[in-house]
């Protein structure tokens, strides 16, 4: 069986005599070949058969993003790999990846190399991110000695300034969803008033709502998966396990909700989904978008999401000058620079402002 180049460039063969019968012969080819490749990914014979980029981002994948607890992050990762990075730069040996090389695959990918309409700038940096892990992990494993994406060639994602909706189409929404007794009203009246992601939301359980500290304890999110279908798994990161401190108004809302579902014999009221589907499960999240955007046609807002109540609630408190911390803490944001990041150009006004107080602090009467 071929088993690469040697360092002059000569092929490197090896043969072995099987005794018996062919079933046996073949059992112990596929031995002998997953022998090879399982060098070749380790790194044995460097020299003769280097190890390709493609062949270290899947050992990634398998080895380190595998093990995430989130399904949907691995997922993610993998389709990035398979679908981006593998056919732009999945046949570059690890060690020789450069910046070049990483610039023309964003230029490639911008431009449609593996997608119709090429990668946003967003999508591009998962596959950044992608690259970059696998990096990080070549270098702890001693395959390589430095990260090509740590030179500044990493793009940021290009967000789309957040518009949240006008005050008064938001709430005549809400109004109309509690007077036809919308099946959505509580849902996303809570998300309006808690700025929840729709799926923690979804996956809220009523253990974890604390009547006496008025606070709901987010805890894990629903996610749709590929292979799975919808999951309930814990956040991402740490910041997303909060306590959101509750109004009154929509303490009394949980409660009526909570009523409703003893009363209809769907849930005891004290474990079990606060929001879930007829049959107990939880709710198709296609479903609920279709229903939310009918509701939203008829008050001017046809494009609203379910999303769209986080950013009004955030755009609301910064806009009243609620302390940043406080708000970052609530929408369950990493640190308070990445609320700020999002929503800064909320806040008309801000840059004169701060020219006025600095003017101030110098002195100036004018």
């Amino acid at each position: 069986m071929e088993c690469g180049k040697d360092a002059q460039g000569k092929r490197r063969r090896r043969s072995y005599t099987v005794r018996g019968a062919k079933a046996d012969a073949e059992r112990q080819q596929r031995k002998l070949v997953e022998e090879a490749e399982r060098d070749i990914r380790s790194g044995k014979n460097a020299a003769a058969a280097p190890i390709l980029v493609r062949d270290w981002v899947e050992r990634y994948l398998e080895e380190v993003v595998r093990l995430y607890p989130s399904i949907t992050t691995y997922e993610r990762y993998t389709s990035a790999a398979r679908l981006h990075i593998f056919p732009t730069v999945g046949d570059v040996p690890l060690k020789e990846l450069s910046t070049k090389h990483i610039r023309i695959m964003d230029r490639a990918l911008a431009n449609g190399a593996t997608s119709r309409k090429g990668l946003s700038p967003r999508s591009i940096l998962i596959a950044h991110t992608v690259l970059s892990g696998a990096y990080e992990y070549a270098i702890e494993m001693d395959k390589v000695d430095h990260n090509p994406l740590r030179s500044g060639q990493r793009l940021r994602a290009l967000r789309k300034k957040i518009t949240p909706p006008e005050m008064l189409p938001v709430k005549q929404l809400l109004n109309l969803a509690r007077v036809e007794q919308h099946s959505l009203f509580t849902f996303i009246y809570v998300l309006n008033y808690t700025a929840m992601r729709r799926g923690e939301a979804m996956a809220l359980d009523w253990s974890c709502v604390d009547w006496d500290q008025r606070v709901i304890n987010v805890r894990v999110a629903a996610k749709k998966t590929h292979t799975h279908g919808m999951l309930i798994e814990a956040p991402k990161s740490l910041s997303g396990i909060r306590a959101i401190a509750l109004d009154v108004g929509t303490v009394e809302v949980l409660r009526r909700h909570q009523e409703s579902q003893i009363a209809a014999g769907v849930s005891n009221g004290r474990v079990g989904l606060v929001f879930p589907a007829s049959d107990g499960k939880l709710m198709k999240p296609t479903t609920m978008l279709r229903h939310l955007k009918e509701l939203g046609a008829r008050v001017g807002l046809p494009d609203i999401t379910f999303h769209s109540f986080r950013h009004f609630h955030i755009s609301v408190l910064l806009q009243a000058k609620e302390n940043l911390a406080v708000v970052a803490e609530r929408a369950g944001h990493s640190d308070p620079s990445v609320t700020l990041r999002q929503y800064a150009h909320v806040f008309p006004g801000w840059q004169e402002g701060a020219a006025d107080a600095f003017a101030s602090a110098m002195g100036d009467d004018g």
